[in-house]
């Protein structure tokens, strides 16, 4: 539901908008073309936020900094220390949309394509 959310909010903004329903998924549209923001969910199935966030690192490494974290989990040790290692951008759910329009354009004025 927050994913459709966002693909309505970002297309209106005038954004091209692609969803992965997983963390597989992702990598796989990820291996077919670039993306200018990578917004993702720490808890995702197959492959979780943090999972996805290691297989870049190693693979496409450049992809880092154009990614943001979005997850209701705040309070986990896991995810504390995932934020933490990474020091990737993350906003916890629920989240105000201005705030996440505000967190994508900031990448995409600071991060993309680099």
């Amino acid at each position: 539901a927050v994913a459709m959310v966002l693909v309505e909010v970002f297309s209106q903004d005038g954004h091209a908008v692609d969803v992965a329903g997983n963390g597989e998924e992702a990598i796989e549209k990820l291996q077919r073309r670039s993306y200018d923001v990578i917004v993702c969910d720490i808890r995702m199935p197959r492959l979780s936020g943090p999972g996805l966030y290691d297989v870049l690192a190693q693979w496409n490494p450049q992809v880092l900094s154009r990614m943001l974290f979005l997850t209701g989990d705040i309070l986990s040790p896991q995810t504390q220390e995932f934020l933490r290692r990474t020091g990737v951008s993350a906003l916890d759910k629920p989240f105000a949309l201005e705030d996440i329009r505000q967190a994508v354009q900031y990448i995409l004025r600071n991060h993309a394509h680099r």
